[in-house]
């Protein structure tokens, strides 16, 4: 499972144990600020994303 945020609420039910006992599954959330420093990246970014969308991932 991946949380990208709060904006729908808190992800709720997840049973950290369960997940440990079924094998290597892991909850992750990322961080944009990981990989986006400034708003020029962002928009950089979002730029290349679009056109990547727009071309059909060629």
């Amino acid at each position: 499972m991946v949380s990208f945020g709060n904006s729908s609420g808190p992800v709720t039910g997840v049973n950290l144990g369960i997940l440990n006992q079924k094998g290597s599954l892991y909850v992750t959330r990322p961080s944009l600020q990981g990989y986006i420093t400034n708003r020029e990246e962002l928009e950089e970014a979002c730029s290349e994303l679009f056109s990547l969308i727009a071309s059909g991932g060629d």
